[in-house]
């Protein structure tokens, strides 16, 4: 992939390590509800997509839970969210520096407030880090300050746009097929990465260096 120019990361379960079963399994104890790891009861899917868009605030998104468990409390609702993130391991700002001395750097993220929020105050409690967006990407767009998601066609075009990159220059990392075969579709490179498999041992593997 010599052409590329611009690599466009996801970022959970690609630069910041996610936790599905052990978030399912906290809000299943919470609101006392069977909730499989591929079936999210679908008031809850809902609530989610229009969280990313910035369809709904934060107070919403809380009373969609406490719709199935009315007992709920929203600091524990918060809680069992956010446990869904569980870090950064150091050496991926090594990389990621690295990386932008040789092409531009952008984050692209189906994201909400909550985790943003929650994610701004895990690299300032853990790295004092204060500006992580800024430091090391060119672009960063989440999902919740520009209404749309992956794999919704429209973002890819957004994208490119904002980039001012050529199609088939960008390198495209997702954990998430939709969203890739989304991607190549549009005309991205577009590479599904394994998030049991560290992106540090992979990304060169990805640009076919």
């Amino acid at each position: 992939m010599s052409s590329v120019k611009t690599i466009i990361f996801d970022f959970g379960n690609v630069l910041f390590d996610l936790d599905f079963k052990g978030c399912y399994q906290n809000f299943k104890n919470l609101l006392n509800i069977e909730w499989e790891d591929n079936d999210v009861p679908a008031i809850i899917q809902s609530a989610n997509d229009r969280l990313e868009r910035g369809e709904i605030n934060e107070e919403t998104f809380i009373w969609q839970f406490q719709q199935i468990n009315n007992k709920a409390n929203p600091r524990d609702i918060l809680k069992a969210w956010n446990s869904l993130l569980v870090g950064f391991p150091k050496e991926r700002f090594s990389l990621l520096e690295s990386l932008r001395k040789d092409y531009q750097l952008v984050l692209l993220s189906n994201i909400n407030s909550i985790h943003e929020a929650y994610i701004h105050q895990y690299f300032a409690s853990n790295f004092n880090l204060l500006d992580f967006e800024e430091r090391y990407f060119d672009f960063v767009f989440y999902s919740h300050h520009i209404g749309m998601r992956k794999p919704e066609e429209r973002i890819y075009e957004h994208v490119t746009q904002s980039i001012g990159a050529h199609k088939e220059e960008i390198l495209f990392i997702d954990d998430n097929e939709a969203n890739i075969l989304a991607a190549k579709k549009f005309g991205w490179q577009a590479v599904l990465h394994d998030p049991t498999s560290d992106i540090v041992f992979n990304v060169y593997k990805y640009l076919g260096l």
